[in-house]
């Protein structure tokens, strides 16, 4: 059995009443999802880079987890640079301002979208997890509760994304049906799966918020100080999920960056540099007029005297005659010389 070819411009759902289908230029959140993901692409990139640079430059000490870190990132790339692009052909888009012939290949983009997303976020939750349990927990004979509560984020993730995964991948048999539903086959209900995916993520993220905050808590030390360590860990909120879990397991490593690096040191001393030497040659200068002003001070007062004084201008040849009723100045060399009076004030 053939089925017919779809017209080129048949939109791919039927436009509301009074509104007809723009496939030119369609009113689109594009612009918006290229910000926000250049952005947080940016955030992540310069987050890893750093801790990178300073676990292999300064410390001189990879573990497993900063490998675990740079997989994520590359995912996150991978899954933001898809996103952008599915944005670009419609996905940010009303369905009526999409044509029905361009739906399978963004069906099909969609579901390589989805498949990126488990091993990335998976990746990016171990690395935190690990590095709280490096934090609150260096020894297995230390940490307690605290221990055994990351064990157990760290076992529901892996098995969580692992089942994620191949529920995205395998989610239509055949997988040709994901893209496209002509082909004979079955699916799962897919909103059921991307509803309980997203309550099961949420849980994770709260434990893995909660517990450090926990942790926190039981420490002694001012409560002022408990607060602005605990709003390190919260600063994952403010950011996408996935840029945001990397950023805060980044984070531990940005002061041991700014202290030893070069390529902040090196700037930071030149302007110091620079600052001392503005600095000394003004005070030099407030020195050196000071010592002029005193010496001035110290001076006898100026009486009048009958006599001129000349003074000769080296650098233009003329010369001025100062005497207390009056000032000369005469221009000019030899017969052409000439001189002009003004009153003294």
């Amino acid at each position: 059995m053939t089925t017919e070819p779809i017209p080129y411009n048949t939109p791919a759902l039927k436009p509301p009443a009074g509104i007809e289908s723009n496939f030119i230029d369609p009113p689109s959140l594009h612009a918006w999802t290229l910000g926000v993901g250049t952005t947080c692409m940016a955030i992540m990139t310069l987050a890893v880079a750093i801790r990178t640079y300073t676990k292999a430059i300064i410390i001189r000490e990879m573990r497993h987890e900063d490998y675990v870190a740079i997989v994520a990132l590359a995912g996150f790339l991978a899954w933001g640079a898809i996103y952008i692009h599915l944005s670009s052909i419609g996905l940010t888009r009303d369905m009526w301002n999409i044509r029905a012939v361009d739906m399978s290949h963004m069906l099909y983009l969609c579901n390589v979208f989805q498949m990126i997303y488990p091993p990335s976020m998976g990746a990016a939750k171990y690395f935190v997890c690990i590095q709280l349990k490096r934090i609150f927990s260096p020894r297995r004979s230390s940490g307690g509760a605290v221990r055994w509560a990351l064990n157990g984020l760290i076992a529901a993730t892996i098995m969580y994304y692992i089942a994620c995964f191949f529920t995205f991948t395998f989610q239509c048999i055949p997988r040709d049906k994901i893209w496209n539903p002509e082909v004979a086959g079955k699916c799962i209900d897919n909103s059921a799966g991307v509803l309980s995916a997203g309550l099961i993520n949420l849980l994770l993220d709260l434990g893995i918020l909660v517990v450090p905050v926990w942790a926190i808590w039981h420490l002694q030390m001012p409560l002022k100080r408990k607060i602005g360590a605990m709003s390190v860990f919260a600063v994952g909120i403010l950011f996408a999920e996935l840029v945001g879990t990397t950023v805060v397991g980044c984070m531990p490593m940005f002061p041991r960056f700014y202290e030893k690096s070069a390529l902040i040191q090196g700037p930071i001393s030149t302007i110091r540099s620079v600052t001392s030497l503005l600095t000394l040659r003004s005070q030099r200068s407030q020195a050196v007029y000071s010592s002029k002003s005193s010496q001035l001070s110290r001076r006898p007062p100026f009486t009048k005297s009958a006599d001129p004084v000349v003074v000769t201008m080296d650098f233009t040849r003329d010369e001025i005659r100062l005497s207390p009723e009056s000032i000369e100045l005469r221009e000019g060399e030899g017969v052409k010389s000439s001189w002009n009076s003004f009153l003294a004030v």
